[in-house]
């Protein structure tokens, strides 16, 4: 049966209520431990109070019992505390009495209710002792003991005021009011009095709100150095020691081995539970021959803990007078040697049932039983060479080997905690060297391959495990910087982010662990300093990088996104124009704009039902970007007609091609009638039409107009789709080259008219792009413009047919025309925030596409290419 929750202070237990007055679906709220939170995030204030709990602070109040008295203190809250409308001081404790009215912020307010509490109406609860044991049993540390809560953690008192000269560097991170550790609803719990290096449990810094403790917690105050995990017991009667420090035995040659073991102080130890007595030394002191576990038995008074230089109102001195005391106590050391042994077989024949002589056939049992202890401990011997062979090979600078034996050792004996300590510093000796020279070389891959293998040959030390993982982190830190060039250099969009994301991610999975690693590498092998610092350097950046650019990276994807799916062209021109100016640092915006190009053909093509050259260009055009290549496949399905109606336009145009006009024209009309009929309907016009100019071509072959009609053909015929005739033609071309360059210069007679015109009227300024409609001065505008780049083209077209080069005056003119059309389409696009999208497409249809072959001359002679 358990016993009742020791009260952590003497005095009376008191039953205290907080009656609500301004928020009375609050409810009653029963104070059922010594110590009580008020705090926006605590409960029930974070569920029960809407809106009103952001009058509350954070850390806004506590209330606690102490020397059978309640008390209130403000901890420096944005709103304050006041007690019956007494404004009270940041850390300053008020005595609460029956009937007080308590106000939290501006309105939160409680009447109290103060009962003494009986025996039975207190919650029944077993006695724990928290046990925190050195995280690193060759660090310096004693094991704590506490059964006797709060508990304060404090660098200038208690337990450890005497690392000041031993531990100095990690003493001074502690603070004066550090962390508080308490009973909260019959669990140990941890809470940080906002200490300027934070307290960790497990890796993660708590925050303002208390956490409860579980067995195996890793907690850290301060520094890494002072890091302990938790050992939380059940002591079915409160244990009352006399001292609080319990040291190593000391031999004690008379000594029975049977007899119990004592304290000092044998009056004490009478009255001590036999369950209270440890069975065994802790692990830190079986195995840390310098460790010792100092047992807390008094608890320190919560106005030390909240209050400054213990101030409070309304009170008496006799609340702070429950003050730690610091009585030391030692074990007697069991015995050893052959006495030890003696002892050991008489504690055998005990454990047989035994009396005081010993029979024959009891003695055989005994004799068995002290034989199968003597192959155990033959065993343990052999054992014990490893161990020792572990510390020896450290010590001759042996590495590898003493890293060998200790994973060896491990395997089955997992729990030496002081092995796994030696065995940490020799796998550390033994691979940081190597892998620092791969580092060196910028040979990463090599680094992971070493570190590979040394995780495979090493399974057995827990702890050097996680050391190869955090080196194989910090190698793929050094690796990603070498790959950008650096830390400062530009960031690749859709290239480092997820990079920088998993190095971020994988550091913050357990930042207080790596960091204690980190830390410990370079005090066992200082010539790791470098990379150390390097690394810590590198992080610090991409913390940067990953909530910076990598975070508007991710939303400039998100929105591209949402405007694809809802087809606003312009939305998309917009985010990337933005994006470039907010973010220079950030490469890789013109893969984006060169895609939104071909984004912008593919829907050109849609709207003009141009199926065979929408298919070969989706098929064809390769986006760099993963946000429109992911998007255009899923769009054009939905866009394109079904897969055996593209086949049979295919099929139509090959036979097209072939100079089979009869079965291409049939083969379009058996899909006349299906989706996309009308593309079929237009193109069987088309072919009937060139079929027909084509055959009068050849009936007037040799006559005066032969020659022009030659021209107006050329000038419609498609060089992707129309080969067979523009090759019956080549050779009438070549041949009568002195026919056709006449009608050339007349050709660029009408260009050179239209583009006169065109800038006479002063071209497609930027008050006629914007106009809220089509105007009949862009329309005019837009023609000249279309009738100037469509009759240079031609002539280009012609040239290489007659595989002349252009004269310089056609050169020039065909590249001042080109860049005006491409300038004008560019400044259009720009508009996108402006136009209304079937606004802005419209006036991009008036305007001509630039095609390869209108820019023949250009990409052949233009000098600005050289």
């Amino acid at each position: 049966m358990s016993a009742p929750l020791p009260s952590t202070h003497d005095g009376p237990i008191m039953k205290v209520i907080l009656k609500p007055i301004s928020h009375p679906r609050v409810g009653d709220i029963d104070i059922v431990d010594d110590l009580f939170a008020i705090g926006r995030n605590e409960e029930p204030f974070a569920s029960r109070l809407g809106e009103a709990a952001e009058n509350l602070s954070r850390r806004h109040a506590r209330v606690f019992q102490e020397g059978g008295k309640v008390f209130v203190t403000d901890l420096g809250s944005r709103n304050g505390t006041r007690v019956n409308e007494r404004e009270l001081k940041h850390n300053v404790a008020a005595t609460l009495r029956n009937n007080d009215r308590i106000t939290f912020g501006e309105a939160v307010e409680f009447r109290v209710e103060i009962h003494s509490a009986t025996e039975q109406a207190v919650d029944k609860a077993p006695a724990l002792r928290l046990t925190l044991v050195p995280e690193d049993p060759a660090g310096g540390l004693d094991a704590i003991a506490i059964e006797r809560f709060p508990f304060l953690i404090s660098r200038n008192e208690g337990e450890f005021e005497h690392y000041k000269e031993r531990l100095p560097a990690a003493w001074r991170r502690l603070s004066r009011r550090h962390a508080v550790i308490a009973i909260r609803g019959g669990r140990v719990s941890i809470e940080d009095l906002g200490s300027s290096n934070g307290t960790f449990v497990s890796g993660a810094r708590l925050d303002e709100r208390a956490r409860p403790l579980s067995n195996g917690d890793v907690i850290a105050f301060g520094d890494p150095q002072f890091s302990y995990k938790a050992r939380i017991e059940v002591l079915h009667e409160p244990t009352q020691f006399a001292g609080t420090v319990m040291r190593r035995p000391e031999p004690a040659i008379a000594a029975e081995a049977a007899e119990p073991v004592a304290f000092a102080d044998e009056a004490v130890v009478a009255d001590q539970p036999e369950q209270a007595m440890p069975s065994e030394p802790s692990p830190v002191e079986s195995r840390a021959g310098t460790n010792r576990t100092r047992f807390v038995s008094s608890a320190d008074s919560f106005i030390n803990v909240f209050c400054a230089d213990d101030e409070f109102v309304g009170g008496t001195s006799e609340s702070s007078s429950v003050a730690r005391t610091a009585e030391v106590q030692q074990l007697r050391a069991p015995p050893t040697g052959i006495r030890k042994y003696q002892l050991m077989l008489r504690q055998v024949w005990r454990a047989l049932g035994g009396g005081g002589s010993v029979s024959r056939r009891a003695a055989w049992g005994a004799a068995i039983v002290l034989g199968a202890i003597v192959i155990a401990a033959a065993i343990t011997y052999l054992i014990g060479m490893d161990r020792r062979g572990i510390k020896d090979l450290l010590a001759q600078g042996q590495y590898t080997e003493s890293a060998k034996v200790a994973n060896r050792y491990l395997e089955h004996s997992s729990d030496d905690f002081e092995a796994g300590a030696w065995a940490e510093e020799a796998l550390t000796k033994a691979i940081v060297p190597t892998w620092m020279k791969f580092m060196e070389q910028e040979n990463f891959t090599a680094a992971d391959q070493f570190l590979a293998a040394q995780r495979k040959q090493y399974p057995f030390i827990p702890r050097g495990q996680q050391m190869i993982d955090t080196l194989a982190w910090a190698g793929r830190v050094e690796a990603h910087i070498a790959e950008r060039g650096g830390a400062n250099s530009p960031i690749a969009m859709f290239r480092h982010e997820p990079v920088i994301t998993a190095l971020v991610d994988e550091w913050r999975a357990n930042s207080f662990r790596h960091q204690q690693i980190m830390d410990q590498m370079v005090t066992r092998e200082p010539h790791f300093e470098p990379i150390h610092t390097r690394v810590f350097s590198y992080l610090t950046s991409l913390r940067s990088d990953n909530a910076i650019y990598v975070k508007a990276i991710g939303q400039l994807r998100t929105s591209i996104e949402a405007a694809l799916r809802r087809d606003d062209r312009g939305a998309i021109g917009k985010l990337i124009n933005e994006f470039a100016a907010n973010y220079p640092r950030v490469i890789g915006v013109d893969a984006l704009r060169d895609d939104l190009a071909r984004y912008d053909t593919l829907s050109q093509l849609i709207r003009q039902k141009e199926l065979l050259q929408l298919v070969h260009l989706s098929r064809t055009a390769q986006f760099r970007t993963p946000v429109f290549a992911e998007h255009v496949d899923i769009w054009l399905e939905k866009q394109l007609p079904p897969a055996e109606i593209i086949a049979k336009h295919a099929e139509a145009a090959a036979a097209w091609n072939a100079g089979k006009h009869d079965e291409a024209i049939a083969t379009l009309k058996s899909v006349k009638d299906a989706p996309w009929g009308e593309v079929a309907a237009r193109q069987i016009d088309r072919y009937e039409k060139i079929g027909a100019d084509y055959n009068a071509l050849r009936a007037a072959k040799g006559t005066d107009g032969y020659y022009d009609r030659l021209l107006v053909m050329w000038s419609g015929l498609r060089p992707n789709e129309d080969e067979h005739l523009i090759r019956a033609l080549e050779a009438d071309f070549v041949a009568h080259r002195e026919q056709v360059l006449p009608r050339l210069d007349r050709t660029l007679d009408r260009a050179r008219g239209h583009w006169s015109e065109y800038q006479t009227a002063g071209g497609i300024s930027g008050v006629i792009r914007v106009e809220e409609r089509v105007s009949p001065r862009f329309s005019a505008q837009a023609k000249r413009l279309s009738s100037a780049y469509r009759e240079i083209s031609t002539g280009a077209r012609t040239y290489q047919m007659l595989q002349m080069q252009a004269p310089p005056e056609w050169q020039t003119l065909q590249r001042d025309v080109a860049d005006e059309v491409q300038r004008q389409r560019r400044w259009l696009q720009d508009l996108d925030i402006v136009l209304e999208p079937v606004l802005l497409h419209a006036k991009l249809d008036l305007l001509p596409e630039i095609s390869e072959q209108s820019l023949w001359v250009q990409s052949t002679t233009d000098p600005r290419k050289d």
